[in-house]
């Protein structure tokens, strides 16, 4: 008598093969993932140290005991161990006791774009003026500004 064939258990090769297409598919959308989420960590964390620069060169004019000039002015400045570079530019308002400065702030020289742009009021502090509140307030871009409108006081 014959004996009966028996089948032979597992996988076979091109189950095998299928099986590791799938998983290196699966793998390099993982990675892809992960590069991914560190490439906005770094975005978010160069974008919060610029806005603190930019928000530093605003509250440095405040408290600057000088009115500040027209025009432009650049520089650089460190923080988060990285050297940020940094452009005002002041404007005349309707108001002459009001200056607008706006800051840009940008990773280095060779930057086209800034990646935080900031706005803020400076008032000239004079006779015949009041002081209500801080004389200065941040905008974002297009945003709307926290503060007190600083008005003369009226004569007579």
């Amino acid at each position: 008598m014959h004996k009966p064939l028996t089948t032979a258990s597992g996988f076979t090769l091109v189950e095998i093969l299928v099986a590791l297409v799938i998983l290196a598919t699966s793998f390099m959308a993982l990675i892809e993932i992960a590069g991914s989420h560190t490439s906005n960590l770094t975005y978010l964390r160069d974008k919060t140290f610029a806005h603190w620069v930019a928000m530093n060169k605003i509250a440095e004019a405040r408290i600057s005991k000088t009115f500040p000039e027209l025009g432009n002015s650049d520089g650089t400045m460190k923080m988060g161990k990285q050297e940020w570079v940094w452009e005002s530019s002041v404007y005349e308002t309707k108001i002459n006791a009001v200056r607008r400065i706006e800051i840009s702030i940008k990773r280095d020289k060779t930057d086209n774009t800034a990646l935080v742009k900031r706005v803020g009021f400076i008032q000239k502090k004079g006779k015949g003026e009041r002081d209500e509140g801080e004389g200065i307030w941040g905008e974002e871009e297009g945003g709307r500004g926290k503060g007190k409108v600083v008005r003369k006081k009226e004569e007579g």
